[in-house]
């Protein structure tokens, strides 16, 4: 899709979005959410299932997603500008191998919710989990 509006539904499938642009509202309840590439305005949501984001150099806009009981994976290339939060609320254990995270600033919580900032821009990008691993890797 480029430069569209878009609400996007499913209950027992994926749902994904690829090198889109404008403003999308992806949910799935019981299947994986994935975003790869694109800009603009991304509303992810997944209940059970994986939630996958592929960032390029940089976002132009803002992506919030979030899952519950499912893992989170981020893939952000060496050249990535914009600022990207990752938060786990839960016990999922988080995986941080992206370049990105040699500078990452960290905060942890005696309740067990992690908070990992990325970047030095503006964090336009905000994902998290509740009891779900997260993985940030460098894409390739």
């Amino acid at each position: 899709l480029a430069d569209a509006t878009a609400t996007v539904r499913a209950t027992n499938g994926p749902v994904s979005v690829k090198n889109s642009s404008g403003t999308i509202d992806a949910r799935s309840v019981n299947g994986p959410v994935s975003l790869s590439g694109g800009s603009g305005t991304m509303k992810l949501q997944t209940t059970n299932g994986p939630l996958s984001v592929k960032l390029d150099s940089e976002w132009q806009g803002n992506v919030e997603g979030s899952t519950q009981n499912g893992p989170l994976t981020v893939h952000l290339p060496r050249s990535y500008r914009s600022g990207v939060i990752v938060e786990s609320l839960g016990h999922g254990p988080i995986n941080c191998r992206a370049a990105a995270c040699a500078d990452a600033r960290r905060t942890w919580s005696e309740e067990d919710d992690r908070r990992i900032e990325l970047g030095s821009a503006t964090a336009n990008v905000k994902l998290s989990t509740v009891n779900g691993p997260v993985s940030v890797r460098e894409s390739e």
